[in-house]
Order: C-alpha cells, then structure tokens, then sequence
C-alpha cells in the first residue's frame, strides 16, 4: 500500500530534508523511527529537497507499507518522532502516485522581521537595513511573474539541465503594525538556492543596493547581477503543495 505522508518540522537541527552519510536528515529521523515502529526497513521519498535550517509547514513524502497506518499507529509513531517533526496525516493513495513528480504546485513562505526580537530569532530573518525603496521592490516582485529562465537567481548544479520556472505568484504580506514582512512565492518547480536568492535580490532592491532597472537588465539577458546576496535559510518555509488528487490546505 502506498502513502503519502503530510510532514510538518522545524528544520535548525537538520542538514536539510535529504538523507546523508554525515549529518542529521529529516528523511533519516522519519525512516528510522518508522523502521523501529513497522519493525521492518522503511523508506520514504520526499517531494523535494529542503536546504539546511529551512522549515516546511507542508512536506509530503511517499511510502510503500504492508501495514496500514491507523490513528493509533500514526499517533505511536509521532510520539517517538524528534519534537521538532510531525507527520500531520497519513493518506492512502494509488500504487504509482509520486509525491515528487506529482506535485503541481509548491508554494514557499520567507519571514522578515524589521524589530529586533528575541523570540522570532531563528525562525524569521531580522533584517537591519532601511527598507527606503519598498515600492520598487514590489514591483521587481510582479516583473519576476513575467519571467521564466531563473539560472542567473539559483545555485549551480551538475544535475541542472533545465532552469525554466513557471512562477503562479509572488507577492509581498506587509505586517505594518508587528514590523513584519512575508514574502509568498509559488511556482511548478524551483531550481537549487532559487528562492533564498530572490528574497536577498528584492532585499537590494529595496534597501537601494540595486536599481530596478539593473535587475530587470540582468533577468532580461540573462547576464549576472551585481550583488550576489541570499537571505539566511532559518526565514524559509516550504508552505505548500498541492497535487491533481489531494485537497490539503496546510
């Protein structure tokens, strides 16, 4: 029987999402504590891969089961699971859905705070600069919907063959009153680093380190831009995904 899982955790004490010989994984903390409760080898594969320190609201992962996952067992299995992950539901789906290939949609969240707080810190990015050209910023946001080639706003990878990006929305959320920003971004894909770079390029924009009309240039050519700041992985959220069969809101 196969699963998709919906995943929910607080990434700062993991090397990110992907199982790895050397470090911390949240892929690793669900299969061996998966492994110890079915008491058989489990196997998850995820939607996609979450950099070191980012969180996700909503991952969803797959898993092929002999036993079915019943409230009890699901709630068994998130007591011994590490305080900082949750798996939310457990849903039976048909024997070849992909939680990778099957996404239609993911969604990421980036979290600023403008005021220094203590109890934010680690899970929002505090940033200390003048924010004096929001307006252009914005407006960079919107430009970024008409684009589609995104290598020159991602990381390089050998396994990049495609840097095409069908962006659905990018928006800012402007908490006035809490010294708060959200930045909202949702595509059918995202390349390495993608979106850790945008928020640190409209970032310049908006503090003035760099025009608008430079950034529109550099994405139009496709030429490199003149800053190369990305915003630290502990404000980023993966949000959402959303697939052809399944109706779940995070």
């Amino acid at each position: 029987m196969r699963y998709f899982l919906e995943i929910e955790y607080k990434g700062t004490a993991y090397n990110g999402w992907q199982l790895q010989k050397n470090a911390a994984s949240v892929q690793q903390s669900i299969q061996e504590c998966m492994t110890l409760i079915f008491r058989e080898p489990i196997h998850i594969y995820g939607a996609g891969r979450t950099d070191a320190g980012v969180h996700a609201v909503q991952m969803f992962a797959h898993s092929d089961l002999k036993q079915k996952i019943t409230p009890v067992l699901l709630k068994r299995v998130n007591r011994f699971l590490p305080k900082d992950i949750v798996i939310h539901k457990a849903i039976k789906v048909a024997d070849n859905a992909h939680a990778r290939f099957d996404a239609v949609l993911r969604e990421y969240m980036y979290c600023i705070h403008l005021k220094k707080s203590p109890l934010l810190n680690g899970l929002s990015y505090h940033y200390t600069y003048d924010l004096c050209k929001m307006d252009a910023m914005k407006e960079a946001s919107d430009f970024l919907k008409t684009c589609k080639d995104f290598t020159i706003l991602s990381r390089k990878s050998p396994d990049q063959t495609n840097s095409i990006c069908q962006l659905f929305e990018v928006r800012w959320e402007i908490k006035s009153d809490e010294n708060r920003l959200i930045f909202y971004i949702s595509a059918n894909r995202f390349l390495r680093g993608m979106v850790r770079r945008v928020v640190g390029v409209l970032l310049c924009i908006g503090r003035g380190k760099l025009s608008l009309d430079e950034f529109k240039y550099a994405m139009m050519n496709h030429s490199p831009l003149p800053v190369n700041d990305k915003a630290p992985a502990h404000g980023l959220y993966l949000n959402s995904i959303e697939y052809p069969y399944l109706k779940n809101k995070p």
